[in-house]
């Protein structure tokens, strides 16, 4: 009897651990990742420089926002002043117009006292000439 057997056995174990980090080798950066390592291709120098351009810019950013905010305080403040000065001209315009109204009545009620005036200057004349005459008369003609 004759006869053949063959057994084999075959384990395989892999781990792998990989923790999220950013490190430097030499002048490259390398960041580690859940899936494997990344290598940036800049030096250091390069990526310092990257950032560098990052901050200018950012640098830039903040300027410009803050000459936009000083020009909307400067644009608010002019209007204010531009408002005030219409107001105070409404202002002066009217003092003025009352004025101008005040002058008018006063003319008018001088006028029309020194008319008053001139009337009963006329009136007493009248009775001077014609009144003491016609008084005259009247006693002179119950003495008859």
């Amino acid at each position: 009897m004759g006869g053949r057997s063959s057994s084999s056995n075959k384990t395989s174990t892999s781990s792998q651990t990989v923790d999220n980090k950013q490190t430097a080798d030499g002048e490259a950066i390398i960041a580690r990742a859940e899936n494997g390592s990344v290598t940036i291709n800049q030096t250091s120098e390069e990526a310092v420089s990257i950032v560098e351009r990052g901050l200018d810019t950012a640098d830039n950013a903040v300027n410009l926002s803050g000459d936009a905010v000083y020009q909307a305080i400067r644009f608010g403040e002019e209007t204010l002043k531009e408002g005030s000065d219409l107001a105070r001209y409404a202002v002066d315009t009217v003092t003025s117009g009352n004025q101008k109204t005040l002058d008018t009545l006063s003319r008018g009620f001088e006028q029309a006292l020194q008319e008053s005036r001139e009337d009963s200057s006329q009136l007493m004349q009248k009775l001077i000439t014609v009144g003491i005459p016609a008084i005259v008369i009247v006693m002179i003609w119950r003495k008859a």
